[in-house]
């Protein structure tokens, strides 16, 4: 429950200061539910890096292992596997898991507790994921247009004056329409800029080795690297 208590704390810093912060946690909660772009560390090597959907959807067994809280995968209690312990696993499954457990949808970032302003960096981190949505996996692909809606879904509407002596409207419905109409305006601009796209164009090597995924954006903090 503290753990809880500290993951809404930080996604409602993050909304009234708007200040970068940097977390470190093996706990799988926090992991998938309140970082905006996600890195993973397995022997000493960063796994991967990129936007939260990337990874959470990736297909890296020690990455799947760890955001589905298995036993069973490369990454052992006190000590790396080898392969005759991962081969042994695999034939018994002793904990009872399925040979192919797949990957379960992802869940949710949780939002500004009700009163705070919508967190500016969701925003910023949404035109920088849309630029490059061409170039990521499927599965980040249909995750994110899963969270934005389908393509040409129009903004909500605006909400109509209050008339006197009625019930004003409820904060929790007009964060669901602001959400909704900011995630339809994200969708609006990529399609804008892929419209805007010459026909035929193509990438040269070096962008296209910035655009990777799992790579820091150049036009981020230390990017480029």
């Amino acid at each position: 429950m503290r753990t809880a208590y500290l993951s809404q704390l930080l996604i409602d810093l993050n909304a009234e200061i708007d200040a970068t912060i940097l977390i470190v946690t093996h706990d799988i909660q926090i992991a998938r539910t309140v970082p905006d772009n996600i890195g993973m560390l397995f022997r000493g090597n960063l796994v991967m890096f990129g936007p939260r959907e990337v990874l959470l959807t990736s297909d890296n067994p020690v990455i799947t292992q760890f955001v589905n809280g298995r036993r069973v995968g490369p990454i052992g209690m006190s000590e790396e596997k080898d392969e005759a312990t991962l081969a042994q696993e695999r034939a018994t499954l002793g904990d009872g898991e399925p040979a192919d457990a797949g990957t379960p949808a992802l869940i949710p970032q949780l939002v500004p507790s009700p009163g705070l302003p919508e967190r500016r960096a969701v925003q910023r981190r949404m035109d920088r994921v849309m630029a490059m949505l061409p170039t990521l996996p499927t599965a980040a692909q249909q995750a994110l247009r899963s969270e934005l809606g389908a393509p040409g879904q129009q903004a909500a509407p605006a909400a109509a004056p209050t008339p006197a002596g009625t019930q004003p409207p409820d904060p929790e419905q007009e964060r669901a329409q602001t959400t909704t109409q900011a995630r339809a305006e994200a969708w609006k601009l990529f399609w804008e800029r892929e419209a805007a796209q010459p026909e035929g164009a193509e990438e040269t090597a070096a962008q296209e080795e910035q655009d990777k995924p799992g790579r820091w954006p150049p036009d981020w903090p230390g990017g480029g690297g």
